[in-house]
């Protein structure tokens, strides 16, 4: 493998296309000791990290996805707030087998989805690590604080609203790893639920859409929907019932 310097030239060059631009408010960005930005209003910094073996599994997933996964749950964080999708700081931990041509589509997949949402990479790190990681600090960006969503804003009386349907990228992990769910499923249905665990998509458009139209609480569901309306509620203060099919009611 190579060594730190040059790992860190080689993703500094994959990733050209998704560093400084006109646009952004990166002063200085990656290539020296700190990134110097210019936010000019409130800022919303999340950071997450995906770890092989946990999140993923590199027997599995294409590299390409891993880096597209990485950022893509990152920044669902600052969709849930309601904020504009501003910086990226990546640090990479890298096991010893890991082989240049994984690494590049790492990078690839990371710039994908940075150059999708006009995301500008401004640093990162790469370490040695027994198993593959890939860390996150995402930056987002709002005119003021009170432009932001948090979770403690919902009333009594609100409606609990999702932006998209849930259940697919379980589905699609369970496909990966041949359950009994591999059985019987129709192989272009199968793939989309491949592509829901490959590929997940940060709803950032959405999130400033319902912020701008005046959401008061908001939440990634990363932890299931019971879960995460569960801490939404106690953030807020309120009761959060959800509805069966059937009528049935959950509280």
């Amino acid at each position: 493998m190579l060594d730190e310097f040059d790992l860190i030239a080689l993703l500094r060059e994959r990733l050209g296309a998704a560093g400084v631009n006109a646009g952004s408010r990166v002063v200085v960005g990656s290539g020296d000791d700190a990134a110097v930005t210019d936010p000019g209003g409130a800022t919303a910094t999340s950071v997450d990290a995906i770890v092989d073996g946990v999140h993923f599994r590199r027997s599995t997933y294409p590299p390409e996805a891993i880096g597209h996964k990485a950022l893509a749950v990152a920044l669902s964080d600052l969709a849930a707030m309601g904020a504009e999708p501003g910086e990226a700081y990546v640090q990479l931990g890298l096991p010893a087998d890991l082989e240049e041509a994984e690494l590049l589509g790492i990078a690839d997949g990371l710039g994908a989805v940075a150059a999708t949402h006009g995301v500008v990479v401004a640093g990162g790190d790469v370490v040695g690590s027994p198993v593959l990681f890939v860390a996150l600090t995402v930056v987002g960006h709002a005119p003021d604080a009170d432009s932001l969503v948090t979770r403690a804003g919902a009333e009594p009386g609100d409606a609990l609203l999702l932006t998209g349907p849930l259940g697919g990228a379980a589905a699609g992990l369970a496909l990966l790893d041949g359950g009994e769910l591999a059985f019987g499923v129709e192989p272009g249905i199968a793939e989309a639920l491949r592509e829901r665990q490959f590929r997940p998509r940060a709803l950032l458009d959405a999130g400033l859409a319902l912020a701008r139209a005046g959401a008061r609480a908001m939440i990634d569901v990363s932890d299931g929907l019971g879960a995460d309306a569960a801490h939404l509620a106690r953030a807020s203060g309120v009761r959060i019932e959800l509805e069966h099919g059937h009528g049935e009611h959950f509280r």
